[in-house]
């Protein structure tokens, strides 16, 4: 068996509900890309977060060390009233337990078109590298960076992985548009994003 193969049979995506101060201290993290930033489903919807967590759960003898263990999956979305990028990023953190929490990865996605993300001022490469899902050039990454984006490139074939974070993303936006007084008034900001290996 490949390890690949391996990688899908035996990530198993858990919804789950957990409070941690770790968590408290990463929803009030943001994601600033000179003139926009990212905000978490958690920090706007604690409860619900709460209630509907995405976890992994890698056991793999032959896998490195870091690649093993408990890792939660927090979405951000930009909370712009007045764009529509239809984008998520997500941070994979180790909350292994036994071990302090540590963020392993941040990754980029988005399910529109390449044409889309190239009418809404992305570059090319990013453009193309979005809609496959690659490393976030603006959020904390380690050096197992590329493994953890391998195996988010795997989640984002779930058609029901994928359907989570658009309802999340759609229910994300409703809020921040109801409250346009109350979130600042930004564009997205065009940036280049980091090469698959």
């Amino acid at each position: 068996m490949t390890h690949h193969s391996f990688i899908i049979s035996c990530c198993t995506i858990l919804l789950v509900k957990k409070i941690s101060q770790w968590h408290s201290r990463l929803r009030q993290y943001e994601f600033k890309k000179e003139q926009m930033y990212m905000r978490s489903f958690e920090d706007v919807f604690p409860h619900q977060a709460d209630s509907d967590r995405c976890q992994l759960i890698l056991a793999d003898e032959e896998n490195p060390p870091a690649l093993n263990g408990i890792f939660d999956l927090i979405d951000y979305y930009c909370p712009n009233p007045d764009c529509n990028c239809y984008k998520v990023s997500i941070v994979i953190v180790d909350i292994t337990p036994g071990s302090f929490p540590k963020v392993c990865a941040t990754t980029m996605y988005g399910w529109k078109s390449k044409t889309f993300y190239r009418k809404v001022g992305f570059d090319p490469q990013t453009a193309e590298c979005i809609t496959q899902g690659c490393l976030d050039p603006e959020g904390p990454q380690s050096e197992h960076a590329e493994e953890f984006l391998e195996l988010f490139s795997f989640l984002i074939q779930d058609p029901h992985f994928v359907d989570r974070l658009k309802n999340r993303y759609e229910l994300f936006r409703s809020t921040v548009t109801s409250n346009k007084r109350n979130v600042r008034n930004e564009k997205v900001v065009p940036f280049t994003a980091k090469k698959r290996a």
